[in-house]
């Protein structure tokens, strides 16, 4: 069930801490950060959050602490940085994503452990990537660039033959 609600009508402090203590008994959560930190930037604006007293900040930091759902550290870090204002939701995006070892890649693992006597996959991803990088072998290059915890993984696949 989804509820929505004004918060406009909130002009005062004394509103806020009403709130809070007449929705003790209900879970109200923001659904998205977006809306969470759009709510924490408004809040801070409408109440002058950096001029208000220590009392006050507290049942501010009460209010959005019921609303997003969020715990006092994590909050107190949003709020500095919505003073700052600085306050914004970076979408993460990953370095290197989703990298598909081919199986030509696999035997090329599999050709190197059957020559060095399958060492450890630390001294396997160094021997890889000196492969590429130092000797320049072109084959090597899609490789070279495996984390030693991934060689464990593609060791274990069905193309991978045991010796």
């Amino acid at each position: 069930m989804k509820i929505s609600m004004d918060d406009s009508r909130f002009s005062s402090i004394s509103g806020l801490l009403e709130f809070v203590k007449g929705s003790i008994k209900f879970e109200i959560k923001l659904e998205g950060i977006q809306d969470k930190y759009d709510l924490i930037k408004e809040t801070i604006k409408k109440f002058k959050y950096q001029k208000l007293s220590r009392k006050d900040k507290h049942i501010v930091r009460l209010y959005l602490k019921k609303l997003t759902s969020y715990k006092k550290a994590q909050l107190n870090r949003l709020i500095s940085k919505a003073i700052d204002k600085k306050l914004e939701h970076k979408i993460y995006e990953r370095k290197n994503p989703h990298q598909v070892y081919t199986s030509a890649d696999i035997k090329l693992l599999e050709q190197t452990d059957a020559l060095h006597r399958r060492l450890n996959r630390f001294a396997t991803k160094e021997i890889l990537r000196r492969e590429a990088e130092v000797f320049g072998k072109s084959k090597y290059q899609h490789i070279a660039g495996v984390s030693s915890s991934h060689i464990d993984n593609l060791r274990k696949s069905k193309i991978y033959r045991q010796f």
